[in-house]
């Protein structure tokens, strides 16, 4: 749920411009607090009922990508498209210090859940489709941009996965997409609850 496939040529340039540079995550908590905070909050925890990501935590390598993604204007979000634009954002050392910044930061506490009757089929749709790219613990990758979505916001999550279904987020594996459509929206409620409850 949310690899990326053969990803433009374009956003891999600039992936490797940011990993050629020295991370400085003293600088990117300031960046992230002067660009990011006012959505995501100043701990990067996101809000599940505005549907806004926790960042807080998250796989440094996916930041990276998915930034650069914004930034090349490869990967939608209009809000996110304001944020890299900007001088002190869209530049390969900005993207790779709020990386190591948000990587070690503490993940939100208190995501927001569903009901909690489907979690023994959520956890067993996720074991069987998805632990082996996320990690049995949905934690993610460190030498892949692969997203941790443990403890990411079940609202969240939800969008995420009927975007995949319905092929509007692109530079994802064909497998994800036809998985994530065959999803009914009970098994999507059931996986996108089980998945807001684990911790990192």
């Amino acid at each position: 749920m949310g690899i990326a496939s053969a990803e433009p040529a374009v956003v891999g340039n600039l992936v490797a411009r940011v990993m050629a540079t020295t991370p400085d995550g003293q600088h990117g908590q300031v960046l992230f607090l002067k660009r990011c905070a006012r959505c995501h909050g100043v701990e990067g925890w996101g809000n599940g009922i505005k549907e806004i990501p926790a960042v807080a935590g998250q796989r440094d390598l996916y930041i990276i990508s998915q930034l650069a993604a914004f930034e090349t204007l490869e990967r939608n979000g209009s809000a996110m498209h304001r944020a890299t634009q900007t001088a002190d954002i869209g530049n390969p050392q900005a993207i790779r210090d709020l990386a190591a910044f948000l990587s070690k930061a503490s993940p939100a506490p208190n995501p927001d859940h569903g009901d909690g009757r489907k979690l023994a089929t959520g956890e067993k749709m996720f074991q069987s489709q998805c632990a082996l790219c996320h990690g049995a613990h949905a934690e993610g990758s460190p030498d892949e941009p692969i997203p941790s979505l443990a403890g990411q916001h079940y609202s969240y999550i939800m969008v995420q996965l009927k975007s995949f279904a319905e092929g509007h987020r692109g530079q994802v594996e064909p497998p994800v997409i036809d998985f994530t459509a065959g999803l009914s929206v009970d098994q999507r409620q059931a996986i996108a609850d089980y998945l807001s409850r684990l911790q990192k």
